[in-house]
């Protein structure tokens, strides 16, 4: 079918997406951000997660509802996804 959304806020190429248990999306660029989405809503991100130096390569959903990250700075920062 058709594209029904496009969510744009990186200023570099998208590598990795996750889905959150809230229902939202996580997405990691080689901007070095990672961008927290609320898919079943129109707009822009909900939140940036900054802490990378380099292109964030991988994310991954933890068993506590946090997430994890992977990038080209060779480290794997812990983000809790949930706060605000």
């Amino acid at each position: 079918g058709p594209c029904t959304r496009t969510l744009q806020g990186h200023s570099g190429g998208v590598y990795c997406l996750a889905v959150l248990p809230s229902g939202g999306l996580a997405s990691g660029a080689e901007d070095s951000t990672i961008l927290l989405w609320d898919a079943s809503r129109d707009g822009p991100c909900t939140r940036t997660l900054r802490g990378h130096s380099d292109w964030v390569w991988c994310l991954a959903v933890l068993p506590s509802g946090g997430l994890a990250s992977g990038a080209e700075d060779s480290t794997i920062l812990l983000w809790d996804a949930s706060r605000d």
